[in-house]
């Protein structure tokens, strides 16, 4: 994602994964961006401190608690008039679950898109567009995933 949109636009770019492999990733795709191997429930900006944040599908493999506490802080460190994109799934209940890209069971948190939008609406984000789209799970079930841009008032 940071070299899509580092080549859309050169800008900084501060990328933090807990994957390092991810970070090696970016960092070969991206060479001028900073970024970093950190658990994001652990991160500390200062307020006001970017123009954009893009969360893409963080939260699901957070708790409810953690993913409301850094989307909380998400929008304090956005500048007023600052961008949020957020990506998350709505489906089945939260839980240990085997995917095709990990040997071991990994834990995958499911929102309901009108409460995550009332959340974001009510510390300060106006929606500007919320896609829903569905993906067939192997075993026949649908989940939906949800993305949100949003405008900081």
């Amino acid at each position: 994602m940071a070299k899509q949109l580092f080549a859309a636009k050169p800008m900084q770019i501060t990328g933090v994964d807990l994957s390092e492999e991810m970070v090696k990733l970016a960092r070969s795709n991206v060479p001028a961006g900073d970024f970093y191997t950190q658990d994001i429930r652990k991160l500390d900006f200062p307020r006001d401190h970017f123009n954009a944040i893009v969360m893409s599908f963080c939260i699901v493999h957070l708790s409810d608690e953690e993913s409301y506490r850094l989307l909380a802080n998400a929008i304090n460190w956005l500048y007023p008039g600052g961008i949020l994109y957020l990506s998350f799934m709505e489906g089945k209940k939260a839980g240990f679950e085997t995917t095709s890209f990990s040997e071991e069971p990994i834990y995958f948190n499911y929102f309901k898109g009108n409460v995550i939008e009332k959340f974001l609406v009510s510390n300060g984000i106006t929606i500007l567009q919320m896609v829903r789209q569905n993906y067939n799970e192997l075993d026949g079930s649908v989940t939906t995933d949800i993305f949100i841009f949003g405008k900081k008032d």
